[in-house]
């Protein structure tokens, strides 16, 4: 009750349908998170690193490898296993190369150089096939025979090519990967043979999804050198864009590599790693 010059006013009910609402702010929260949620599967997608897990057999498997050698050994092992390879390309950059206009055969140091580099890819690819392909007949001696064969036979090919047309080879690694990928073929048959691989369970099936991913590793080589080319020539306004574009570039081939190696279950994320990451420019 109010009074308004003397006059007793009485206080206007209020209606309660135009009263002003308040949603609980869990009603709130859960209306927001409806809407978020597509953006969220959308992110959790593309967060390649979650695509893989640490299995019970490799878990069992280390632990065992832990209570056969020593602390020290099993520490030194995780920390120089990744490191080994970053070493090894800063050591091949340390050799002294002599200059162009001294010709193919006076630059011996490159070509040395350029074998050692193949026979690494070629030890550690069928490695990876070795590992891959269950049951496929590759022995120790055999991976480094094929190794150290295809790497100088390549070697040997580039050289000639290089005296008859030009030293040093534009994009020496991206137009010999063919021509090693057709030796390595050739060699492989030749030492293996077409019994033995054809004797393989389910060797066609294995084999097709290892050349699938080594594939996808392989076209980096390609790509990068492309991209980084392409970036060179343009100007600056397309540089821009190219810089702005390269981390969706990246992560397209990381969800390719991810569709080709899916079966690797917790191998996955390194070979994302080490292989996009370290080409990344």
């Amino acid at each position: 009750m109010h009074v308004f010059r003397g006059v007793a006013v009485a206080p206007h009910a209020l209606d309660a349908s135009k009263m002003p609402t308040e949603r609980p702010p869990r009603a709130f929260l859960v209306e927001v998170g409806t809407y978020l949620s597509p953006l969220c599967r959308l992110w959790e997608w593309l967060q390649t690193s979650h695509c893989g897990q640490y299995s019970v057999e490799r878990l069992l498997a280390f632990g065992e490898y832990c209570q056969r050698v020593s602390r020290l050994r099993a520490v030194l092992v995780c920390l120089f296993t990744p490191l080994s390879a970053i070493i090894t390309v800063v050591l091949t950059e340390c050799v002294p190369l002599r200059p162009a206009s001294d010709g193919t055969l006076k630059n011996y140091l490159f070509w040395i150089r350029h074998a050692a580099m193949v026979t690494l890819i070629l030890l550690g690819a069928m490695k990876q096939a070795q590992t891959w392909v269950p049951g496929v007949p590759l022995t120790q001696r055999r991976i480094f025979s094929l190794s150290v064969g295809c790497a100088v036979a390549a070697t040997l090919l580039v050289i000639v090519v290089a005296g008859c047309w030009v030293f040093p080879i534009p994009f020496l690694v991206v137009l010999g990967a063919p021509v090693l990928e057709l030796i390595v073929a050739l060699a492989v048959m030749l030492v293996i043979g077409r019994n033995e691989l054809s004797a393989v369970r389910d060797g066609a099936f294995h084999l097709e999804r290892y050349v699938n991913l080594f594939s996808a590793q392989t076209s980096l080589m390609l790509i990068y050198p492309a991209y980084r080319a392409l970036f060179l020539v343009s100007p600056d306004a397309i540089q821009r864009f190219l810089l702005l574009l390269l981390p969706g570039v990246s992560l397209a081939l990381k969800n390719m590599l991810v569709c080709f190696g899916s079966h690797l279950e917790d191998q996955l994320p390194e070979q994302v790693v080490f292989v996009v990451d370290v080409f990344d420019p």
